[in-house]
């Protein structure tokens, strides 16, 4: 069975976030990027991570045959050194925000890739496994 474009999206969205890496011109590299709570599973998890976490699809009928459809997602952003992580967490939002940009149309498959908010960051203090 072939994948839904919701999920290539998806799919495209953490590819893009494994981009992130000072060798490219961030100010970070990622450690790790997961879909969902696929990262309680994972015994090499690494930070910086980025969790992604699809939300509601809402759809839009505009005549009979044409829909519009809103994927919303949220981008959780971890680092792990509670220490200096505040700058370092807001070098990783902006890494996310800069490379969400590079590619706004998805690879083709979404009219745009909008940022609505910014919240749910989190500073983790836990070992790397």
């Amino acid at each position: 069975m072939a994948d839904s474009i919701r999920k290539k999206i998806l799919n495209n969205v953490k590819t893009t976030l494994e981009g992130i890496t000072t060798a490219a011109g961030y100010n970070l590299t990622i450690g790790s990027v997961f879909q969902g709570n696929a990262h309680i599973f994972q015994p090499k998890r690494k930070y910086p991570m980025a969790l992604i976490f699809a939300g509601n699809q809402d759809t839009d009928q505009q005549a009979s045959d044409v829909a519009r459809r809103t994927l919303n997602m949220a981008v959780s952003a971890r680092i792990k050194n509670p220490g200096d992580g505040y700058d370092m967490l807001e070098h990783f939002l902006a890494d996310i925000q800069k490379i969400m940009l590079v590619d706004p149309r998805r690879n083709t498959l979404a009219e745009d890739t909008r940022e609505v908010s910014t919240h749910n960051l989190v500073l983790v203090d836990e070992p790397e496994e």
